[in-house]
């Protein structure tokens, strides 16, 4: 078996998907895809989602023969190419089954905390990470990651150092959470007094790369109360001026997290998926 990721791409200079593996990391495969080869001249391609399992050529492979009545013979040398459109490919991976899907286990509790799952999509709004979707990597996300004291939900990187993270302190049954964001949040008297009631602490990042105007943001509160206070318009603000202005700088250069061996696609794909589904609910489609 060859541990590694099924993929599906997009580029708008082509109608059509591409699906393939890699043995590597999706980012590195989609650097190569558009960097030369059989394929370059018909992007840039997009990530559209991935998945890391057990058997990559094995569920290649299963994958090719469901959408063999619309394999792409157009061009001669481009085996990889499907009409079929991005929903249908979503569709497609999410359905590999769970057996091939790598650390399901810690997936399949993720799905089933409502709680945390809501903030997670909750964050992933406030902070733009939706618009980052194809520069993971340069972003990092491990999920149930074990830590020297208490138990960790998740942590979140961008770059080399934690810009959020929440946990379980030892003999507390609350959640704590921590948030880097801009300094401006210092300048919103209400949002300070509501951290103030939840015993908060404001100092600086302990991370030689962080940006000078940062602040780390620790808390005490449940999730859901740890979501709204997401949704507020300067603390939206203060997360998005710093995570963006990191994010921006981070995707230019092109270059990797230090930390991505350890970023969970399947947890991310999950999440996101989850995401389009609770936003379909609430338009009503």
């Amino acid at each position: 078996m060859s541990r590694g990721y099924v993929y599906a791409l997009c580029s708008e200079s082509c109608p059509h998907v591409k699906i393939g593996f890699t043995t590597t990391s999706p980012h590195q495969r989609v650097a190569e895809v558009n960097a030369g080869g059989v394929y370059a001249e018909y992007g840039k391609w997009h990530l559209i989602d991935c998945r890391e399992v057990h058997d990559c050529r094995k569920v290649e492979k299963a994958l090719h023969r469901r959408f063999a009545d619309r394999q792409v013979s157009d061009y001669s040398t481009a085996r990889e190419l499907f009409a079929i459109p991005v929903s249908e490919a979503l569709g497609a991976l999410r359905a590999i089954p769970e057996t091939e899907i790598i650390d399901i286990i810690s997936v399949s509790k993720l799905l089933k905390d409502d709680g945390l799952l809501r903030y997670l999509h909750g964050l992933y709004r406030a902070t733009g990470l939706e618009n980052f979707f194809d520069a993971q990597e340069a972003w990092t996300f491990s999920l149930f990651p074990s830590t020297n004291g208490g138990e960790r939900y998740f942590t979140l990187n961008i770059d080399n150092h934690e810009v959020a993270f929440s946990g379980l302190a030892k003999g507390s049954s609350t959640p704590f959470h921590c948030i880097v964001m801009d300094e401006l949040i210092q300048q919103d008297r209400e949002a300070m007094r509501w951290l103030k009631g939840k015993s908060a602490q404001v100092y600086r990042p302990p991370y030689k790369n962080a940006f000078p105007r940062s602040v780390m943001v620790q808390f005490v509160s449940e999730f859901d109360i740890a979501r709204s206070f997401l949704s507020t318009g300067t603390v939206r603000r203060a997360v998005l001026a710093y995570w963006y202005d990191y994010l921006l700088a981070k995707t230019d250069r092109g270059t990797r997290s230090i930390f991505a061996r350890f970023h969970n696609y399947n947890a991310v794909s999950e999440i996101f998926a989850t995401m389009r589904e609770s936003e379909r609910f609430l338009s009503g489609k």
